[in-house]
């Protein structure tokens, strides 16, 4: 992230659309994997169902989470790296010209954070795709519906509630997520004690009104905000409720107050 000295509103508001682009170019190459990746396993349900009924089901769907996580945990560790960088790049600017050893401890700090979140974030997606594939199996059973028209139905559940919209939402909110957490972790190893973190929302239509009343909240490094009944390390903070990190776009910027 950059590193903001006495910001202006306008100011903090380029660094937020900085980071949405950035972010953005992250997203799009995840969303297509994540696309193709609930295709495949919708596909494999509705032929399991085919051949076997819904005790095939669950051995169809085994494979689909570790595939989630030979898709995310790369993203996760790109993002990082991205938003890691720009950390340290911006730590130039405020008289830090070594940065070897904090780049070693950010290293150590990514692995800990996929370790500590990705498995179960992984598991939450896998189980809501197979949730979904079941809804749609127990809608066909419902309608009176017989196997082939059953399958069919699952391949459609594909196309609406498990495909693109959902890929996108999740793709926003892992590189998010990511990125918010790389930024916190690359400016606390760097020990910069004059840097603050502060809020800042876009304040759109679509921000939530407990991000908006967050806004311009400034705190230190370890410290949350406070946001709704909430308290977040960061904007996205796995750790918080998904009311105020799915598709949260909010950042904190590092910045030097007065």
């Amino acid at each position: 992230m950059a590193i903001l000295r006495n910001p202006s509103r306008t100011a903090r508001l380029r660094e937020l659309a900085a980071q949405t682009r950035l972010r953005a170019r992250l997203e799009s190459a995840l969303i297509r994997r994540l696309r193709a990746e609930f295709s495949r396993a919708v596909a494999a349900a509705a032929a399991a169902y085919l051949d076997g009924g819904r005790v095939s089901l669950e051995p169809a769907l085994r494979p689909h989470e570790a595939r989630l996580a030979a898709i995310l945990g790369p993203h996760w560790r790109r993002t990082f790296a991205v938003f890691g960088e720009r950390t340290f790049d911006a730590a130039k600017g405020v008289g830090v010209l070594d940065t070897k050893d904090a780049q070693s401890d950010f290293a150590q700090r990514t692995r800990r954070w996929i370790e500590l979140f990705g498995a179960d974030k992984v598991k939450a997606i896998s189980e809501t795709t197979k949730q979904r594939i079941i809804q749609a199996l127990d809608d066909g059973i419902a309608e009176g519906e017989g196997i082939a028209k059953i399958a069919k139905r699952i391949r459609e559940t594909g196309r609406g509630v498990i495909g693109a919209a959902r890929s996108l939402v999740i793709a926003r909110t892992e590189t998010h997520s990511a990125s918010q957490a790389a930024a916190t972790e690359s400016l606390d190893v760097l020990g910069l004690p004059e840097v603050r973190r502060e809020w800042v929302s876009s304040n759109d239509a679509r921000t939530r009104e407990t991000h908006r009343a967050a806004d311009g909240q400034i705190r230190g490094q370890g410290e949350p905000f406070d946001v709704g009944d909430a308290k977040l390390m960061y904007p996205g903070d796995p750790s918080g409720p998904p009311e105020e990190t799915v598709a949260c776009r909010c950042i904190a910027a590092a910045v030097i107050p007065d």
